[in-house]
């Protein structure tokens, strides 16, 4: 067995005393013999052992001998690493077992080394902590912002699960009433007495060959794609230009072969876009001894905007005559805003919405014609009248604002610079089916709409244009939603349930902030710079 340090601190002090009386021996019989005529030559000194104090000092006159190390003042059982002989000066060496030193050994044995370094360079070093490391003095650390903890994510309500359970073929067809133009019934429906299908764990397949998944560690099904133009779902409608105003401009291009005069009807809507539910539309028309003229504005459901205008003198009567004079002019769609200037929307509308939606709730009584889609339309309108000077984006289509989320399974864009979804967005979804914790929810015949009532923060961080699934969005939605026989109630969708369909959430946003004009003029405003062909 080894023996410890403690062993070979007695040893050498042993071995100590033995040099010293060595070397005292020694010096005196030179001394005693200095006198007489020398016969033989002196005995050799004493064997050197490894200690400095059992050494016996040779003169040499070239170099002065080295100094003894300073004296140690640790601990009485700290032994020195090098060989000693025994005090009985036979000669057999104890060896250190350098493979298994305990960690005592060590600690005692860097103390020392840190010891003499500390007296031989003048430099402090700290005490070793008991895993042998220097404990650095006390200094204040850095303060480090806590992350933000997104809100828990807590199941659905169980009257989400268990009422209004009814199939959609059962549903009554509505009676006629005052609707938006070519706006179906919607509604949304809950069934619990069938077990949910299994949950999906991938997005199910796609024609064509496999996209790939540049993302390093996707979280759920989400999936990040090379570039944003593969991102498309199927609302708004596509387009052949880039803007739904942009494709009408080319419609009043000279060599657009038109069919019909419909310019000289009261209603002016150009032939493509006749009863279209993705445009809100005003228009003006004059006449003068030159002729008649029509104009109009067309706001689309993408955002971009288109004005026209049509002349021809009273005896043209083929459209097109070379006397029939046609121009227009567009916007492109809006870019997407700061975090402030969506925070700032937020402020002005969200809580005059949401409060608008949940004073139905519990009433037993419908908005309006009881529409989903009314409760929507009628808060933005509610809104206006309340803040005429800076009235919010009406409801056109599916569209409610500004863009802040887009998804469908596996696949979904932020847009904005804020960070998260706020009470008073509006939600859309179109055939979308939800698991949930005891059966499963249909929202949208093809379409719903509900008013969001309580912030969301993504489970991932976002900023615009980051890629993320309704998974990564995650999380209870809680809106307040109606359909046709379902009066307003307020519930919660889990989006990391979703397994089926497309969602999109918008801001509600003043008009002015974000298209920089006011709807309403079939002229273009003054001031507002506008882009032709």
């Amino acid at each position: 067995m080894a023996p410890s340090f403690a062993d070979l601190k007695q040893k050498a002090t042993q071995a100590k005393n033995v040099g010293l009386k060595q070397y005292a021996s020694a010096r005196d019989r030179v001394s005693a013999s200095s006198s007489a005529p020398r016969s033989t030559p002196p005995p050799p000194p004493p064997a050197r052992s490894s200690s400095n104090a059992s050494s016996a000092k040779r003169p040499v006159p070239s170099t002065p001998p080295l100094a003894p190390p300073p004296a140690r003042t640790t601990r009485s059982d700290i032994s020195s690493p090098s060989n000693v002989v025994e005090a009985g000066g036979d000669g057999d060496a104890d060896r250190i077992d350098w493979t298994n030193l305990t960690l005592e050994d060590k600690l005692v044995f860097f103390s020392w080394l840190d010891e003499f370094f500390a007296k031989y360079l003048n430099i402090p070093i700290p005490p070793r902590s008991p895993l042998g490391t220097s404990v650095p003095s006390a200094s204040p650390s850095p303060k480090v912002a806590a992350p933000l903890t997104p809100p828990r994510r807590v199941q659905p309500p169980a009257h989400v699960q268990e009422h209004d359970q009814y199939e959609h073929a059962s549903t009554p067809p509505p009676s006629a009433r005052n609707l938006p133009p070519s706006l179906s019934s919607r509604q949304s429906s809950v069934q619990s007495s069938n077990p949910p299908p299994p949950p999906r764990s991938i997005p199910p397949p796609s024609r064509g060959p496999p996209r790939i998944n540049l993302s390093t560690k996707p979280s759920g099904d989400s999936v990040t794609t090379s570039s944003q133009d593969d991102f498309q779902l199927s609302y708004p409608p596509p387009t052949t230009h880039g803007s739904a105003a942009l494709d009408t401009v080319h419609y009043f291009r000279p060599d657009t072969q038109w069919d019909t005069a419909w310019y000289t009807s009261d209603i002016s809507i150009p032939p493509p876009l006749q009863n279209s539910p993705n445009i809100r539309w005003a228009g003006s028309s004059e006449t003068s001894w030159r002729g008649k003229s029509t104009s109009g504005c067309i706001l689309f459901s993408d955002l971009s905007i288109c004005w026209y205008t049509v002349s021809w003198p009273s005896g043209a009567t083929s459209p097109m005559d070379s006397r029939v004079k046609r121009s227009a002019q567009y916007l492109p769609c809006p870019t997407p805003l700061s975090g402030d200037a969506l925070f700032a929307a937020y402020s002005t509308y969200a809580e005059s919405i949401a409060s608008y939606a949940e004073s139905f709730v519990g009433t037993g009584r419908y908005c309006a014609s009881g529409e989903c889609w009314d409760m929507a339309n009628e808060a933005l309108k509610h809104v206006a009248a309340l803040i005429p000077s800076a009235a919010p984006i009406p409801s056109i289509a599916r569209t409610h604002g500004h863009l802040i989320y887009s998804g469908t399974v596996g696949r979904g864009r932020w847009r904005g610079g804020d960070d998260r979804i706020r009470r008073g967005d509006i939600v859309e979804w179109r055939t979308v089916r939800i698991n949930l914790r005891n059966g499963y929810a249909l929202l949208g015949d093809p379409d719903h709409t509900a008013v969001v009532t309580a912030d969301l923060v993504p489970l991932r961080p976002v900023s615009d244009g980051a890629f993320l699934s309704p998974a990564d969005v995650g999380g209870a939605l809680e809106v307040v939603e109606q359909s046709v026989g379902n009066p307003p109630k307020k519930t919660s969708y889990e989006l990391s349930g979703m397994v089926h369909g497309e969602v999109w959430v918008y801001r509600p946003i003043g008009m002015r902030t974000y298209l920089g004009l006011e709807f309403g003029a079939a002229q273009v405003p003054k001031g507002v710079k506008t882009f032709s062909l």
